[in-house]
């Protein structure tokens, strides 16, 4: 049988420009940037968390096809998650993207100033 050893350019690097906004009470709207082309992408995986935890088993997921955006449902209202994205390829999760944070409350004011 052949031997496959993954090198490090084997795994996707991780989206850039994740952001995330409350479409609703429950619900948030996360978005990135493409990873750049990258044999083998067949999807997202989406993480998030209340508390955010070395332990990547303990953050729910939402996988999506080959998108950049994904809506998230179900949440605690008025919480804050913290969020990472990674491409998924045939045989791993890619990089993580940067954390970003959400509070889970609709409004019209960006939540995400920077000073």
């Amino acid at each position: 049988p052949r031997m496959t050893v993954q090198t490090p350019g084997d795994v996707p690097p991780a989206p850039s420009s994740v952001q995330a906004v409350a479409t609703s009470d429950q619900s948030v709207e996360v978005w990135w940037d493409q990873v750049p082309y990258f044999l083998d992408i067949l999807g997202y995986e989406v993480l998030y968390i209340q508390d955010p935890v070395e332990d990547l088993d303990k953050w729910s997921n939402k996988s999506v096809p080959l998108t950049w955006s994904a809506e998230l449902t179900g949440l605690d209202r008025h919480a804050m998650y913290a969020i990472r994205d990674a491409a998924r390829s045939r045989q791993n999760l890619g990089r993580l993207s940067e954390l970003i944070t959400v509070r889970v409350a609709p409004t019209d004011v960006p939540t995400q100033l920077r000073a």
